[in-house]
């Protein structure tokens, strides 16, 4: 065998192995059989039995079967293998020892300590699993008593009590007297109940001879919940805009300038258009603020426009 066929079977064992530990599963016979301690087969391991070289079943001298044992490796979880009618199946020469397979623990899951089991470890796995449950149950979920108790379940039946209240407490309701004290009124032998909803005296606000406390009159009083606030009447500088409001606060103005558009900045009567670009605050005789000379966003800082005329270098 040349070096290309060496290294072609050794990729193709590594790929098979690969393939294997991730989407497998399968039988026990490609792992390593091991002898069984005196003690026993302790957990994480399942009773096999054991191969020749040439597959068939090992015996020892008087023809008995020779039984090993094998260990379930991490990240797999043993399964009993099934016939054709559902049963498990068991290994040979026994009846009590089930023949298993190993499966790789899906993602979502986590395999017990003896690796023989699964259980969900995710919502989405657990709620796959319960979804699982409810459909191979035959419960309807209507009633958590038996399927009997169901069928016979009459919602006009008051007998049993487990439905409605029982006949002794049908047909009564309670009320606080003036006292403060608890009282139950039976009307189960009558075909109405009492129209009277405020039994005289049994509330905080009785019928006769009642004088509010202080927080009760305020409560009550036709002013609650009645404004307070002093009405705002607009003064003829807030009329008149926020020029003549800040006339003389030329901090302010500039505020006021600066937040206006450029298409609205020529029409006011305290701000300039600074070179069709900066809106600051000013008059007919250019910005009123000097620094705004030194702005080297403005490109055109020799014209401005007030009041929609053009002032300086205009072309």
């Amino acid at each position: 065998m040349d070096k290309n066929h060496i290294i072609f079977l050794s990729v193709f064992l590594i790929i098979v192995t690969i393939i294997f530990f991730l989407f497998g599963g399968g039988s026990v016979d490609g792992f390593d059989t091991i002898d069984i301690p005196l003690s026993g087969i302790p957990p994480q391991h399942v009773k096999v039995v054991k191969k020749n070289p040439d597959g068939s079943t090992m015996r020892d001298a008087a023809g008995n079967i020779v039984y090993g044992m094998v260990k379930i490796p991490a990240g797999y979880y043993a399964v009993p293998k099934k016939n054709a009618t559902g049963n498990d199946l068991f290994i040979e020469g026994s009846t009590t020892d089930k023949d298993f397979e190993f499966k790789k623990v899906p993602y979502g899951y986590m395999a017990s300590p003896d690796r023989k089991s699964i259980t969900a470890s995710t919502q989405a796995a657990q709620f796959a699993s319960y979804q699982k449950d409810l459909s191979a149950s035959t419960d309807t979920g209507v009633f958590t008593g038996s399927q009997t108790e169901e069928r016979n379940y009459n919602p006009l039946d008051i007998s049993g009590g487990a439905y409605h209240d029982t006949p002794e407490n049908l047909g009564k309701f309670y009320f606080y007297d003036a006292e403060g004290k608890l009282v139950v009124s039976d009307v189960s032998g009558t075909n109405i109940s009492p129209v009277i909803y405020y039994i005289p005296g049994s509330y905080k606000y009785g019928a006769s001879n009642y004088v509010p406390n202080y927080e009760d009159s305020v409560y009550m009083s036709r002013t609650t919940r009645q404004s307070t606030v002093t009405p705002v009447f607009n003064t003829s500088s807030i009329l008149g805009g926020f020029c003549a409001q800040h006339k003389g606060d030329n901090l302010k103005i500039e505020e006021k300038c600066n937040a206006l558009d450029v298409a609205a900045c020529a029409s006011t009567s305290c701000c300039v258009l600074l070179g069709g670009q900066k809106c600051v605050a000013g008059s007919a005789n250019g910005p009123t603020n000097p620094a705004n000379y030194s702005d080297f966003r403005v490109v055109n800082k020799d014209v401005y426009y007030y009041e929609g005329k053009c002032y300086g270098n205009c072309v």
